[in-house]
């Protein structure tokens, strides 16, 4: 990673928790920002998010949700308009609800009018012939927000 151009690592599944120290998965030139899983006291999943050391970012702690495994930051540059990063995973065997909590987050996100670059582990199926639920209601989201 120090040698590489990337200025953004983001983890799904980190499985990183409490009994994990930052200094264990430490990377040199880079900042860890994380979220470790707290939904129904399972193990494993969580989020984390590197960050090149010289980025100007904030933590938008007010944009997490209980129920949802996600982490978003803010970056601002000189020069420019802030814009936010953010990594959401989402279990497969999760319930349909999780969506309408994935929209409140975003309805917040677009009251600001910021760019939100979002990557993750979201496992839907969006190919048309999936013709599932939880795809459609997903895609309703995206084409709303965009």
């Amino acid at each position: 990673m120090s040698s590489s151009i990337v200025d953004i690592l983001q983890i799904n599944e980190s499985k990183l928790d409490s009994t994990v120290h930052d200094d264990e998965v430490y990377i040199p030139g880079f900042e860890l920002v994380r979220k470790a899983r707290k939904v129904n006291g399972r193990n494993g999943g969580g989020v984390c998010i590197y960050l090149c050391t010289n980025l100007n970012y904030r933590i938008r702690d007010d944009l997490n949700n209980d129920h949802l495994e996600c982490l978003f930051v803010e970056i601002s540059n000189p020069r420019s308009t802030p814009f936010l990063v953010g990594t959401w995973y989402r279990p497969p065997s999760s319930p349909p609800n999780l969506f309408s909590e994935f929209e409140k987050v975003i309805a917040k996100i677009d009251a600001e009018n910021k760019e939100l670059y979002l990557l993750g582990d979201i496992n839907c199926n969006l190919l048309p012939e999936a013709n599932a639920y939880d795809s459609s209601y997903l895609t309703n989201i995206f084409d709303i927000w965009s």
